[in-house]
């Protein structure tokens, strides 16, 4: 029911007849004269259950944060991710409800936490804090900066076992975005007792600001189509905080001092195009930007994420919708920024970008860049079936010989085995082998490098598929200490069985560079003609007198380079948004099936999907290789048998066939 069919009356009768209504804001609630309430935006209760298993791979467990206020919190360990012996990053998460509705218990939330979790491997802790009227706000931001400090003290076995809290981040949605975000300020200020909590990032979706000063349009008079209406905002800030805080509070309406005193890394913003309070995140993210020194130097510390279409709290409600795919997904992404999530890659331009496969060209500025090492290393790949007791005995001795000499050590492959039963999705194991494979990585001290994105990286690509963990990344602890920023993602698996991993050291990207090229392959394009020849007239118009031939050649030369570059970047921009919002689908089916077992029909229409995405990059994949201009790459029957000899002896000329030191050989 949408808000602008509550009434601004007080003290009237009920559709009963029986109890005077003293306070109405439907759809969040209403109290009667009695001191009655009663609350519209709920969902039933959920129990908590530390059986993985039956709750999609999440176990859950109710814990007291704080025994005198009773405040208590929902935690979310996410099986797969805990299974790896890796430490996890930790999310406090504040639900919505306009400071006096919903749970962490309920349904609803209940749902979306447990997907948060399981999508971005994360430990979420879900804060049950106290309601408006009964517990009048300030209350809800002392309960949030209570269940941070019992976050920060570890006092559970499961934050202890498993969190790092070194990647602590703040996410809620509506009135609990704007709780965490006054969370933040009062940990970057130590709680007023100068205990720092250190913060890594901030996640605010639909967040509720609001002020006496109007943003926008939207802000005065109700469209008839946003949900909340601008006067049901109004009085919602003096009702939750009993009329003791005005509307220009900075807890609702941030002051600059504040946002400047922040110490988090990074900040993602979410809003909804048809959302009244967009105009407030969107400002919030604004001020973010310009008087936050962390944001200086990084054009990605703030992100904001728009949702067109949509109204507040979309993605609660209807969480298989395409924009809500999308927006879990960028939230996924920020919370694993440091592993860099990109979208999957084809073949790239340049010398310096990675090539994967199956997927599309990505943003500069997201590109899983391989930094060179400044010293010496070793890396081995292995495939498939030999990397068993044979070849991990031979993988052993080499591992010995090269840390021997001093090198560090990088091992990724398809392995053909797995480390524990959360790696496959049947209990076809054959555990011997498990026990093997586990007791070679440890004889060799090396630890796996932790991955994000998909759950599984391998598949035999059936209708009722096995789908198992083979593919892998190890390092030595040398490796480690030298790059300790490196990160393993599995992306979209398209074309292949197996899922593409993009590995990054973490060190400083290269920037592409900003030179203009002419594309040979523009002139394949329909109408290129008549379009350089009007971009030449534009150019040559928009001139004023010049004082010679070359200065003339020099200004329409410049003006045209700029128009055609701008013009080659959008080039085929609807086929890649298209093929976007595919590999969207793609990947939630994937999640689905990580999270449950999914029908024949699902799998054979994630099929069908994939294999639209193949056709689609057929031709980018020729347009790349014509830009690319490499003459070593082996096309099979498409080539000269000189061609083929060429190309081989270029090939043989790239590979490393032994590797030496002042020592002498090594291998």
């Amino acid at each position: 029911m949408h808000a602008n069919k509550s009434s601004a009356v007080l003290s009237k009768k009920d559709a009963g007849g029986e109890e005077d209504i003293t306070v109405d804001l439907h759809p969040f609630i209403r109290e009667y004269k009695g001191g009655r309430v009663e609350r519209f935006l709920s969902s039933s209760y959920v129990e908590a259950s530390e059986d993985a298993a039956a709750n999609r791979g999440v176990a859950t467990k109710d814990v007291v944060v704080h025994e005198s206020t009773g405040v208590s919190a929902r935690l979310f360990l996410p099986a797969a991710a805990a299974a790896t012996g890796d430490r996890l990053p930790v999310i406090l998460y504040v639900h919505g409800g306009s400071f006096c509705t919903e749970s962490a218990f309920c349904r609803t939330y209940h749902n979306y936490v447990r997907s948060l979790a399981a999508r971005a491997g994360a430990l979420v802790v879900s804060v049950e804090y106290r309601l408006a009227p009964e517990h009048p706000v300030p209350a809800a931001y002392d309960d949030a900066w209570a269940a941070l400090q019992w976050v920060a003290s570890l006092s559970d076995p499961w934050l202890s076992d498993h969190a790092d809290l070194g990647r602590t981040f703040l996410a809620g949605d509506s009135a609990g975005g704007n709780i965490v975000y006054n969370t933040a300020v009062r940990a970057a200020r130590g709680g007023g007792t100068g205990d720092h909590i250190g913060v890594e990032g901030l996640v605010i979706v639909h967040p509720y600001f609001w002020g006496v000063e109007r943003l926008s349009s939207s802000e005065l008079v109700w469209d008839g189509v946003a949900m909340f209406t601008p006067e049901l905002i109004d009085r919602l800030w003096p009702f939750v905080t009993a009329g003791r805080l005005d509307k220009n509070d900075p807890r609702v309406n941030p002051l600059d001092e504040e946002i400047t005193s922040l110490t988090c890394q990074r900040m993602l913003v979410a809003v909804a195009e048809k959302d009244t309070l967009r105009d407030r995140g969107r400002w919030l993210a604004a001020r973010m930007r310009e008087c936050c020194a962390w944001a200086d130097d990084d054009e990605k510390a703030v992100t904001l994420v728009e949702s067109e279409g949509e109204d507040h709290g979309f993605h609660l409600y209807n969480p298989l919708r395409a924009t809500s795919k999308v927006l879990m997904e960028s939230i996924v992404q920020f919370i694993n920024q440091r592993t860099a999530l990109p979208l999957p890659a084809a073949l790239l331009p340049e010398p310096y970008e990675l090539h994967a496969c199956g997927g599309m060209k990505m943003d500069p500025c997201c590109l899983p860049i391989l930094g060179v090492p400044a010293r010496p290393y070793m890396d081995v790949f292995g495939y498939g079936m030999a990397m068993k007791a044979e070849f991990l005995a031979e993988l052993q001795a080499k591992v010995t010989t090269v840390t021997a000499a001093a090198l560090t050590v990088l091992v990724g492959g398809d392995f053909n085995l797995i480390r524990s039963g959360a790696d496959k999705n049947n209990n076809n194991i054959n555990w011997p082998r498990v026990a093997m494979f586990n007791s070679a990585i440890a004889s060799m001290a090396l630890r796996e490098v932790a991955r994000s994105g998909t759950r599984f990286t391998w598949t035999n690509k059936q209708l009722d598929p096995v789908r198992s963990v083979l593919d892998r990344v190890f390092m030595s602890p040398e490796w480690e200490m030298g790059f300790p920023l490196c990160t393993l993602v599995a992306e979209t698996r398209i074309g292949s069985d197996h899922v593409p991993l993009i590995y990054s050291s973490g060190e400083e990207r290269i920037r592409r560079s900003s030179r203009f090229f002419f594309e040979t392959a523009w002139f394949e394009v329909p109408g290129f003609e008549e379009i350089f020849r009007e971009k030449w007239r534009v150019c040559v118009d928009s001139l004023g007198p010049q004082r010679g031939p070359m200065e003339f050649w020099n200004a329409v030369g410049g003006r045209l380079r700029a128009s055609l570059k701008g013009w080659g970047a959008n080039l085929g921009r609807s086929d890649k948004e298209h093929r976007a919002v595919i590999l969207a689908d793609i990947a939630w089916i994937d999640a689905m099936a990580d999270a449950r077992a999914i029908l024949e029909q699902e799998w054979a229409h994630r099929y069908d999907l994939e294999g639209q995405v193949e056709a689609s990059l057929r031709a980018e994949e020729e347009y790349w290789r014509r830009r690319s201009g490499l003459k070593w790459i082996l096309k099979g029957d498409a080539n000269t048998k000189y061609f083929q000899a060429y190309a081989n002896g270029r090939h043989r000329k790239c590979s490393i066939l032994r590797l030496q030191s002042e020592q002498g050989l090594l291998l």
